[in-house]
Order: structure tokens, then sequence, then C-alpha cells
């Protein structure tokens, strides 16, 4: 419904509800406009009834001009769930505090589905929609009697459950990284590091019209040390190897993929998918470098310090690596795999300190970085519970039979959040888990400032 409005409409709800309003001050909204707003809120609280969804409702839409990388794709739901996310907190505010409490529970509910995308961002904007209900009714628990209170602990609790951040941490790990060395490592690398003359001895095969694989077949394999294959010459009975750091009558073996059985080779601005197992050899166009190269110096230059200097040491080590550049992919593959799992296995203490230290490379400065993102998701995960426990304390506080306080889950005895009193009449809570090193988690509630406290 949103996004069949004119854009006119778009345009004037998103500055009057978006996270982002524009500058200028936005016209009041039209009293069709204020009616289409309404409509949406109740739409989603209806729609919080809806069965969960899963990942596969939630696909990266893969873009037409750059079908092998991930990062050239789109999410296009992010930024509309922002938006009703929006809007229908506006409204659960104007409204009295009991009877908003569908709409924030609504709002919560749109947070589990959208958590059960697959990629980073899904995540934190599912985890910044639930911030957004619950930051809002937090200010409000003074104004909700003991009966209201109960009725917000039950529609919390009924919420979905939030999935588990791993699998979308695990993605990362294998589909995003496996991305950067497809589409822009290993092409940044076979361009910057070819042989000086290359270009004056591939000039020829440049002319896109020319074919370099009609007369090779496949005649072997070898992935001992070095990955190469064995090339043969149909005409002349010739054989020779390639691999990714000797090219060989001007071919180069740009990877193998034993997964899907399959090899790249290229000759100038000419590349051919070899068919390990049928040894079919289709040759297609290929790119020039010049913006891998230009994207990952622009990544390196913002993860790494002192990257200028750096640089040079750092395609001389790639340059003399024993297992040429295939080798060095495949060690920094394994320290970034090996850095991934330390890391969520990391997640389950308490303590901040548990982090492992960043593998000491410039690939692994700029995608070992999900670290404290991992804490971040546990973290908003254990703010659900704190909320159960502030609605507790507010029960207790209105003179009311509660069952046990919720404990603290990364409490070792099971112990109940610490609780602080704040002068404004609100009050803390916080946890035992480390957000920051040495800073618990802490949230603030029933007060005007109420939500994550940072310092």
């Amino acid at each position: 419904r949103l996004l069949s409005a004119s854009s006119e409409d778009q345009s004037a709800i998103g500055n009057t509800f978006g996270s982002a309003p524009n500058t200028i001050p936005s016209a009041p909204l039209t009293p069709a406009q204020q009616q289409l707003a309404r409509e949406l809120t109740e739409a989603l609280v209806r729609a919080a009834a809806a069965p969960a969804t899963t990942s596969a409702d939630w696909p990266l839409q893969i873009s037409p001009d750059a079908p092998d990388n991930l990062y050239a794709g789109n999410l296009p739901e992010i930024a509309p769930l922002k938006l009703l996310a929006g809007i229908a907190t506006h409204h659960a505010d104007a409204l009295p505090a009991a009877q908003a409490i569908p709409i924030y529970a609504a709002v919560g509910q749109l947070s589990r589905q959208q958590r059960q995308g697959l990629y980073l961002i899904q995540q934190f904007n599912g985890m910044n929609i639930e911030d957004e209900a619950l930051v809002a009714v937090s200010r409000r628990l003074a104004d909700l009697d003991p009966e209201s209170l109960a009725a917000l602990a039950r529609a919390w609790a009924q919420l979905q459950p939030v999935p588990d951040s791993r699998r979308a941490l695990e993605n990362e790990r294998d589909q995003g990284f496996a991305n950067i060395v497809e589409a822009i490592l290993r092409p940044t690398l076979l361009e910057l590091l070819r042989p000086a003359d290359d270009d004056a001895d591939t000039a020829a095969a440049d002319d896109a019209t020319v074919t370099f694989t009609r007369h090779l077949r496949l005649s072997g394999l070898i992935d001992y040390g070095e990955r190469s294959i064995t090339l043969e010459n149909t005409v002349t009975s010739e054989r020779f190897t390639v691999s990714a750091a000797r090219a060989t009558a001007d071919i180069q073996l740009v990877k193998i993929d034993f997964e899907h059985r399959e090899a790249i080779i290229r000759r100038g601005r000419r590349e051919a998918v070899v068919q390990l197992e049928s040894k079919q050899i289709t040759e297609r166009a290929f790119a020039p470098m010049k913006e891998p190269v230009k994207t990952l110096d622009y990544m390196l230059r913002l993860g790494t310090r002192d990257w200028d200097k750096r640089r040079s040491a750092w395609l001389d080590r790639v340059r003399t690596h024993p297992g040429g550049i295939e080798g060095y992919i495949d060690e920094v593959t394994m320290l970034h795999d090996s850095w991934h799992d330390l890391v969520l296995r990391s997640a389950n203490s308490a303590k901040y300190s548990s982090l492992p230290a960043t593998p000491d490379d410039p690939i692994c400065q700029i995608t070992c970085a999900t670290g404290p993102i991992v804490r971040t998701f546990r973290g908003s995960i254990t703010r659900a519970d704190m909320f159960q426990a502030a609605i507790q304390h507010r029960l207790r506080q209105l003179g009311q039979a509660a069952t046990a306080p919720v404990p603290d889950p990364w409490s070792d005895k099971q112990e109940p959040f610490a609780y602080e009193p704040t002068p404004d009449g609100g009050f803390l809570l916080r946890s035992r888990y480390e957000v920051r090193a040495d800073k618990p988690l802490t949230y603030k509630f029933a007060a005007p400032d109420a939500g994550f406290q940072s310092k």
C-alpha cells in the first residue's frame, strides 16, 4: 500500500515520519495523506498476526549489471519497513499509553520478521525497528496501570523469537568474503601483479573478436602446492601448463573452483570457463580491471592504517608467496574463517575482552570487523529480557504481586539485572553483558530519555 501510493504522498509521509527528514520543514500532511498513514498503521497491527517469514521472503535482489557481485545487489525492503515503523510509532505516541500497546507490539513483530533475513543490514534494520518501539514504550511505563503493564508484558512475550544472529554472521563470513575474493580481490591482484611486458605481449589478444581457445582442450589438473591446469593444442599436440602465478602462451589461470567443477582462464581481455568434467571450454568477454582495483584500494584505505605505506609491502608479500596469488588467497581465507569462528564463540562470554585480535593482514583488517557487531546483536536480545524486568519492577512499585524477578541471562547465579533509580523518577537496569570494554549493557526506563545508555 505504501509503495503503490503516489510519489508525492510517499515523499510527504517520508518527510513527516521518516528517521531522516529533510532539513527543510515539510508541509503539513493533507487529510488524505493523514488517512493513508492511519490506514498503514492499522494494516501493520493486523499483519502482526501473520505467520513467521523465512529468509526466502527477504532475498537479495541481484543487480543485472553485476550478477556476480553481491555488493551491487539491493535489499529493497530496508527503507520502507523503517518508514512503516516510524509511521506506526508516531501514531502510538499520540494515543493514550494503554491504547498504544498493540501498535508498539506490532512494530516489535515487524522487527522480528525482518530479522529472518540473512544479511547484516537486515539484522541491523530489524534491531533498529524494535529499538524504536522499545524506546517509545519505555518512556511511558510510568503512565501504565497494573493491568496495562501486564498486557504489555504479554504482548512482548508473544512476539516471534529473535532468530539466531549467527545465521547472518556466518552468511557474511561465507558469502560476503567469497564475493570480495571473486569480484574484487583476485581480479585486483591479477591486474596489479601482471608482468611488466604483459600489455605488449597480449595487445593482439585484446581484440574481442579474437578467439584463443578454438584448438585448446583440458589435458590435466594439478592441485599440489600451486594449483594449475594443463592445456593441449589439438592441432599441434603441444601441451603447456598455466597457473595464477605463471602465464604460458599469454594464457593465465584465474581460478580453479573444485566445488563447481570449473576453471577460468584469461588472455588479454578475453576469458573462458573450462568445465573440469566435460572439458568443454566457453569463451566470454572480460571487463577491464579498473573498477575492482579502485574498489579494493578504497576499502583498504578506509580500513587500514597507513595504507599508502603498507601497500607496496603487501603486494610484495603476495608476489613472493610460495603459492602465488591463489596461495595467498587460501591463506587469508583460512585466517578469515578461523577468526570468525572465534568471534562467534566469544559472543557467549559476558566480557568484551573475550573478542580475539584481528589478524595482521590488510584484507582481514577490512573483512574481520564483525566482532563488535556480534555483541551488539546479542545485546539487542538481552534488551528484551531487560524490558520484561522493567515491567516487573513497575508492577512492584505499584504494589502488585509479581513473579520472581527476570534474571540477567549473563549472571552465573541467575541474579536479576542491576537496578539504579535516577533523579528524574526513572530507573536504569544493567546487564553483566559488556557491549564495549568494561561498559555493561545499560537501559533507562520510565523517563523522557529512556533507551540504551551509550556512556
